[in-house]
């Protein structure tokens, strides 16, 4: 395998072919100009119209209610840097919150600002891919592979943090391989810590081999002692403004407070251990694991041990059984990591498919070799990015959508691999060999819809299969048909995406059955806006509707006593919409006493596919003396059913 390797690396770094289109990235033609310009326009309709279809629910809901606060403190006159607006960030959250001020608060708003910012992506895609591959063919491809994947067109409609983070990271590639000066790489890295702070933290390392790589190139004409100088000095500018931000944030109110970079640096009350590193604990990746419903093999039991041997058989046997215990613990160690990687939801065709990223990776390999011989030392960052992204990815507790930061390198790879790889065929034929074993054991992980599964990878392999042995054979359509892979992808993703949003628990079939956004807003305004109401609708929304600067600044941990930021954090006690839990009726009377709650909304679904919070206690809500219907509203197959609270309650108040 290694010879393999070894004579494909030989083979592609003194291609000339390839580096005669590296020199043709030069001006575009009118037409492929007005080709490129349709495909914006279209990807920045797609969002658009997807704009029209929402359902907003979870972090999302927490990011416009964010954006809602840091707007009214801007119609204050007042900065917001004690407020509780800064979870992954505030700098993506201002542009919406300037849209605020001008249209007042809207969800459609917030969601053209990440459709704008995914169009951007997608340009900078291709202009990323046209500047490393030279071709405008491949670069259009690539980036709609991109804007097909699973997580792009599931996060270009959405307020969520993606879309930034994307962006943050495609800004920095470009800096990188256009050898921008150190600051302007500084400036770019602080907007990736913004966008989301792990990015940042996964990164920097890759970031300072590089630059130690890039100025170690150097050593023939100056001394280890100036090279190693150059090295700090530039990885201290590097991040630089990242740390005086994080300082800011922690000391001052000039920075929103994003809980997560104190978490990740130990600044939180959390137990003996961080909870940074409690996060890369096989422990606790178990426990996610089974929450997240990815399978595992049965955990082996070590084998019992008993006395001490007495003669030398006794302890060839006593040395074998720990021998052998030995292996047993580190498989059952292994064994969430290695669920990890063969369930969907890591690699899937609802994410990244296992077709595309393990050829990637195995072309990653082959290009950090070629960019080595040749000296592209600016772009030996695109591997050891990939490279230690992944490795953090997969030791750390995470979710699929956690890999869509890099999805343009898996992507960029990947185009090396049907554009270049396939020309060298022991190469190809093992990387495509160890691929349908990985699609395999993915099946094994996940035996649902194994038919569709089994029958849409296989197209693919295929394909790939007959462009390897046309290529090989120099069939007259060979080249078409190698083409064709990425044409195949961008329709099966786009197909898939679609067809998960269709689904029960998707944006389009939510608001097909529920209405926008489960029609909040409109459950809202049905109560008075000082009232203090329950409600078992969405909460976070319900909260942005009413305007409400409630936070929580510490979200859900506590910062320790010596950041000085705790002192200064702005607490509103008084909450005006609640959607707290409860055991049974006596619990939910008792809450509502606590907290003084006016009125309560009940929600009730006509399909209990899409049912609401406790909406089965509607029956006994309306024989309970201590509450008084008042009167219920159709909507979209539901109804909401408002209750007076009359028991012994007291009017809210501050």
């Amino acid at each position: 395998m290694r010879m393999i390797f070894n004579g494909s690396l030989n083979s592609l770094s003194d291609s000339e072919e390839y580096w005669a289109t590296q020199s043709r990235a030069g001006k575009l033609s009118t037409a492929k100009k007005r080709l490129l310009i349709y495909s914006i326009v279209f990807v920045f309709a797609l969002g658009f119209i997807l704009s029209f279809f929402r359902d907003v629910k979870g972090d999302e809901a927490y990011y416009l209610l964010e954006t809602s606060i840091m707007a009214e403190c801007l119609r204050a006159g007042t900065w917001f840097g004690n407020e509780a607006v800064g979870l992954h960030g505030f700098l993506f959250k201002l542009p919406a919150a300037f849209l605020f001020l001008i249209f007042g608060q809207s969800v459609f708003v917030a969601t053209l600002v990440s459709v704008v910012i995914a169009t951007v992506s997608f340009w900078l895609c291709f202009k990323l891919f046209w500047k490393l591959i030279g071709s405008f063919e491949w670069a259009l491809a690539g980036a709609f592979l991109v804007a097909s994947n699973y997580f792009f067109i599931w996060s270009m409609p959405r307020f969520h943090r993606e879309m930034p983070a994307i962006l943050a990271v495609l800004l920095l590639i470009y800096a990188i391989i256009s050898r921008h000066n150190k600051w302007v790489l500084g400036l770019i890295l602080l907007f990736v810590l913004d966008a989301k702070e792990y990015i940042f933290f996964c990164l920097v390392p890759a970031l300072f081999v590089w630059i130690t790589l890039d100025e170690w190139q150097q050593r023939p004409t100056s001394t280890l002692s100036n090279i190693s100088l150059k090295i700090i000095l530039r990885c201290f500018a590097a991040v630089l403004p990242s740390v005086v931000y994080i300082i800011l944030m922690l000391f001052t109110g000039l920075i929103p407070l994003n809980m997560f970079i104190p978490s990740i640096i130990g600044l939180i009350e959390y137990g003996e251990r961080s909870y940074a590193i409690n996060q890369f604990r096989p422990e606790t990746m178990k426990i996610y694991n089974s929450l997240s419903g990815i399978s595992s093999f049965i955990n082996l039991h070590m084998l019992p041990v008993e006395g001490y041997p007495e003669n030398l058989i006794g302890y060839i046997k006593f040395s074998g059984i720990y021998l052998l215990n030995g292996f047993i613990w580190i498989a059952n160690q292994a064994q969430p990591y290695i669920g990890k990687i063969f369930s969907y939801r890591t690699f899937s065709l609802v994410g990244i498919p296992k077709i595309i990223a393990l050829p990637s990776l195995a072309m990653s390999l082959i290009m950090f070799g070629r960019w080595s011989r040749t000296r592209r030392i600016e772009y030996l960052f695109l591997p050891l990015a990939y490279w230690v992204y992944l490795l953090i990815f997969f030791l750390h507790v995470s979710k699929g959508r956690h890999l869509f930061p890099i999805v343009p390198l898996i992507v960029l790879f990947f185009l090396y691999f049907i554009k270049d790889g396939l020309k060298e065929n022991r190469l190809s034929a093992w990387v495509l060999l160890w691929t349908s074993l990985f699609i395999a054991m993915g099946f094994v992980y996940d035996p649902k819809s194994l038919l569709i599964k089994i029958f849409l990878n296989a197209i693919i392999l295929a394909v790939m299969v007959t462009a390897l042995r046309g290529i090989s054979k120099k069939w007259k359509y060979a080249y078409s048909i190698a083409v064709s892979i990425p044409a195949l992808l961008i329709f099966i993703s786009t197909m898939v995406a679609m067809a998960s949003s269709l689904g029960s628990r998707g944006q389009i079939g939510n608001y097909q059955e529920l209405g926008y956004n489960r029609e909040c807003k409109k459950i809202i305004d049905e109560f008075d806006p000082e009232e203090r109401v329950w409600v078992n609708s969405n909460i976070s929304l319900s909260m942005f509707y009413r305007k409400e600067r409630s936070q929580t600044p510490e979200w859900h941990w506590t910062l320790k006593p010596i950041v000085p930021k705790k002192a200064i954090l702005n607490r509103y006690p008084y909450i005006r919409t609640l959607g707290f839990s409860w055991q049974n009726i006596d619990d939910f009377r008792e809450k509502l006493r606590e907290f003084r709650v006016a009125k309560v909304g009940l929600v009730v679904s006509d399909n209990l596919e899409y049912s609401f919070y406790r909406q089965d206690q509607l029956e006994d809500l309306k024989k309970s003396s201590w509450l008084r219907f008042d009167r219920s509203v159709p909507l979209k197959n539901k109804e909401l059913y408002i209750f007076q609270v009359v028991d012994g309650v007291l009017p809210a108040s501050n």
